[in-house]
């Protein structure tokens, strides 16, 4: 026996079924006819949200002359719906990760990459990376890897910004005081500094970096960043 065959005939039957048989009397049957033929019931809603879209267009005048059963069916089709959106949006609401971070946050992840979060997206963090380039990252990835930056992540060599000065970081103590090779301002120019435990310092941005370097090779020093070694490669003139 061709059984496809058999429910495709049986199917046929079905929906010939159901669109004549539209009124309130044959609710009940219907309802079993739809558990039967799931496709009844899709084709139906299918059917009808065309017809409402087809409304909204401006094609009223092609429903003037609705049946009972048709707005019945109309109604009907569109308070099922309202406790259907309720549901997506609450499995969305469920399903939506919240961040750990915000915006303006410097993080560190477990292999010490260090990044500021420029942005958030829906599912991604946009970060901007020590070396200037610009990356996504999953939100639940960082969350699960990356840590809020503090001061006890900072190590030798590394360049830190304290809101007025751009520093080479020597040491930092058991008490967060930062010891450094030397320091940038505007106002001082290029000299040693050190800093007691601060909530505003951060890692520099590359920028920040840049000028630093810039104004130590002006000044006549040279770091060596893999032997963590500042050399003063000539004199001034006056000394």
């Amino acid at each position: 026996m061709d059984y496809e065959k058999a429910y495709k005939k049986a199917l046929e039957r079905a929906k010939s079924e159901w669109v004549n048989n539209l009124d309130n009397a044959y609710k009940n049957y219907r309802e079993r006819l739809g558990i039967i033929f799931p496709e009844l019931v899709e084709s139906e809603d299918e059917r009808i949200r065309k017809e409402l879209i087809s409304f909204v267009n401006n094609d009223g005048w092609k429903f003037t002359k609705l049946t009972k059963e048709e707005k019945e069916s109309w109604i009907d089709w569109l308070e099922k719906q309202a406790p259907k959106a309720i549901h997506e949006e609450k499995v969305d609401n469920a399903n939506k990760v919240e961040p750990k971070f915000k915006v303006g946050d410097w993080i560190v992840s477990d292999y010490n990459n260090v990044a500021y979060i420029e942005s958030i997206g829906e599912t991604k963090y946009n970060l901007q990376c020590k070396d200037g380039y610009h990356e996504k990252m999953s939100i639940e990835y960082i969350d699960r890897c990356w840590h809020l930056w503090t001061i006890q992540d900072a190590k030798d060599g590394d360049v830190l910004f304290d809101g007025s000065n751009i520093l080479l970081v020597k040491e930092v103590n058991h008490w967060h005081n930062v010891t450094s090779y030397l320091a940038y301002s505007q106002v001082y120019g290029i000299r040693e500094y050190f800093i007691s435990g601060s909530d505003v310092i951060s890692p520099a941005t590359k920028e920040q970096c840049d000028l630093l370097f810039k104004k130590m090779k002006e000044a006549g020093y040279k770091w060596d960043a893999e032997k963590k070694v500042l050399d003063k490669i000539f004199q001034n003139e006056e000394q």
